[in-house]
């Protein structure tokens, strides 16, 4: 994509009607009538619908990454409240973020997966750096003698699949069961690592 305003409004466009409208709605017609201009200017920045969702699938995956940088500042000490900090922010990272990356935009583009290969190299990258990054955090938690894993990589796995699976079950289950569906599951991340939560 060409990098300038116009190329991001296109992106941004194709984006809200997938939320709205689901993949096989959201077409390069589609986009050109939600932004009222012509179909030709579309192209000028992208080369089909395919390139149009290879460029959206990067761009979320950049925005997913960012919010993972920011769940722990490296400048931030290395204490039991920040690792339970950390968890919790994790746990609910899409949450967090629902308002760059929507949640159902996001499982738009993993469905994609299997079908795209560029769509799966931006995730397979942006789970890559997820881990890595997560698993440096969790390895200071452990030389902190804060949490006990013997593997930081399979904990960092298990902690982002944690989070996938409270986003998908979210909208599955009354929203007054969240706040338990989430503690079960911090429950579960904290027996894995060998950590004893703090008394509140």
């Amino acid at each position: 994509m060409k990098n300038n305003t116009k190329g991001q409004e296109i992106l941004d466009a194709y984006a809200s009607l997938i939320v709205t409208q689901g993949l096989e709605g959201a077409s390069i017609g589609a986009v050109a009538r939600y932004m009222g201009i012509n179909q030709s200017l579309i192209f000028h920045y992208f080369r089909n619908k395919e390139d149009l969702t290879v460029q959206l699938s990067r761009s979320v995956a950049e925005k997913c990454m960012r919010s993972y940088e920011r769940a722990w500042p490296a400048t931030r000490a290395v204490t039991p409240e920040a690792f339970e900090e950390y968890v919790a922010t994790i746990l609910e990272i899409h949450r967090r973020r629902s308002r760059k990356v929507s949640p159902k935009l996001y499982f738009a583009l993993i469905y994609l997966m299997p079908r795209n290969k560029e769509v799966h190299r931006s995730f397979e990258e942006l789970a890559a750096a997820a881990v890595q990054l997560i698993s440096a955090r969790l390895a200071q938690c452990r030389d902190a003698g804060i949490i006990r894993t013997e593997d930081c990589e399979m904990s960092a796995r298990t902690l982002l699949c944690l989070a996938d699976g409270i986003l998908c079950y979210d909208g599955l289950m009354p929203a007054y069961r969240h706040e338990a569906f989430v503690e079960a599951q911090r429950r579960l991340f904290y027996a894995s690592v060998g950590y004893t939560p703090l008394q509140k």
